[in-house]
């Protein structure tokens, strides 16, 4: 059935279809961090780790640890008991051993123009610990910009501003990886760049980078580049529609924007910038296409976002806000998230076993919900998905040759009849993209009957609420 025909029957809300975007929350705060950029950020999945940072503009450094949980900043290590004052260094959190890993950077230990390539990890029980190999270090460097902890390899980032062993400065092609004892280079043969987003799609297991700025001549890129972790290599993605830039100069890329990977949506959302002036634009990525989202966000650059599954939202602290550094901080996610939960229970039908129905997925504005029952029989060839707006419990029992415990666990607003001799089921719904729909509450239920009408078998309920996408 047509899926906006479906939901004017199951809600009376036959409305057109409309791109819903998640909206940009300034959050109110009791305490929060001063004012800086350019910090090296991370989370475990339940907090966001700010460290250090640029808090002027003569690139005066910070070393200070802060954590936020979605309510309260918290200062964790005031100044001094740190791994010392840098700017623009690498910084992600590795989950596997809870550490938060931080290297390098710029003015490091508040002498100005140095840079180091120190590496130092923080947790909860032994506080700062400077962990640097021996040898095997990569260059210094900063204005690496992303560096993502990817799960059965650690800590990994790509690009930046590096120096030589002789002080002479160099655009890096470089993807590196921190085990957790040594330094390994995955790769030196990506773009050369600095200021670039990149992240681990945890549901494709790969990198993606984008934006940044090249080399020989410095330029703002607009290209995409996907990194094999399997194979260790880089390769440019050729990318459909408009590549994200900025509105007063649309023929350049971006730089020093900010991003993060939704594991829900599979989306890359990347958000400001700078390409001439600060950008307030966001733009997602599926895979083969950038989309425009949103231009109504702050112009905002030089900061850390990142998904905080904890709080199933993107998130951003301090950064170069309308061209100075502020202390602000911003959530970005859907006012009402997709759930899915069973309730009452499945009868036996002809194959002699109960029918099991699960939810494939969750139900998100502008995707395809699907849900699978198991247990039929292939001597019961009309499948049934009854759709309802209310849960019911009404039994069946002697109803088409019901039998016990076969129960009716919706008001059946409307029921879809397939033919088929498998002995699994699938429903499905292709949810509109509209705004009205966030949070509708919507329960299925499966059935079966033989091709006399008879043998009626029905499955558990699935309850499901409509998640904004």
């Amino acid at each position: 059935m047509n899926s906006l025909l479906k939901v004017a029957v199951l809600s009376g809300l036959a409305a057109a279809a409309n791109a819903q975007a998640f909206n940009w929350t300034l959050e109110s705060l009791a305490a929060v961090p001063g004012a800086r950029e350019r910090t090296a950020t991370g989370t475990d999945g339940t907090l966001y780790y700010m460290y250090g940072g640029q808090t002027g503009a003569a690139f005066a450094g910070n070393d200070e640890l802060w954590t936020y949980d979605g309510t309260n900043w918290t200062l964790v290590t005031a100044s001094g008991a740190s791994a010392g004052t840098r700017v623009g260094a690498v910084g992600a959190f590795d989950t596997a051993r809870g550490k938060f890993v931080v290297f390098g950077g710029y003015n490091t230990n508040g002498v100005a123009g140095t840079h180091d390539n120190d590496t130092w990890e923080w947790d909860a029980t032994n506080g700062w610990v400077n962990v640097t190999p021996a040898s095997g270090s990569p260059d210094p460097r900063w204005l690496v910009n992303n560096s993502v902890y990817v799960p059965g390899f650690g800590v990994i980032f790509h690009g930046g501003a590096a120096w030589d062993a002789a002080g002479t400065g160099y655009k890096s092609n470089e993807t590196w990886l921190w085990t957790g004892s040594v330094w390994v280079i995955l790769s030196n043969g990506g773009p050369t760049i600095q200021n670039a987003m990149m992240e681990y799609r945890s549901n494709e297991g790969d990198l993606i980078l984008h934006g940044g700025q090249s080399f020989n001549p410095t330029a703002q890129l607009g290209e995409t580049w996907r990194f094999d972790l399997g194979s260790g290599t880089w390769a440019q993605l050729t990318t459909g529609g408009t590549n994200p830039f900025n509105s007063s100069n649309p023929a350049q890329g971006l730089f020093a924007s900010m991003s993060y990977y939704n594991p829900l949506t599979g989306m890359m959302i990347v958000h400001g910038g700078n390409s001439g002036s600060a950008s307030n634009k966001t733009w997602e990525f599926d895979g083969t296409d950038w989309t425009e989202i949103s231009s109504n966000g702050a112009s905002c650059r030089n900061g850390g976002m990142h998904w905080i599954a904890a709080l199933n939202k993107g998130v951003y602290g301090p950064c170069n806000e309308f061209n100075g550094t502020q202390n602000r901080t911003r959530s970005h996610g859907p006012q009402s998230w997709a759930s899915s939960s069973s309730y009452g229970l499945g009868c036996n039908g002809q194959g002699g076993t109960a029918l099991s129905f699960a939810a494939d997925n969750l139900p998100w504005q502008g995707a395809t919900w699907s849900g699978t029952c198991t247990g039929m029989s292939a001597a019961s060839p009309i499948k049934l998905t009854i759709w309802g707006t209310a849960t019911s419990a009404l039994p069946l029992t002697g109803i088409l040759g019901a039998g016990p415990g076969c129960t009716l666990l919706n008001n059946a607003a409307l029921t879809e009849v397939t033919v088929s001799a498998a002995t699994s089921h699938t429903a499905m719904f292709a949810i509109p993209a509209t705004p009205s729909l966030a949070g509708f509450l919507l329960n299925v239920q499966a059935g079966e009957l033989d091709a006399s009408i008879g043998n009626l078998a029905t499955s558990n309920g699935i309850s499901l609420t409509v998640g904004e996408l």
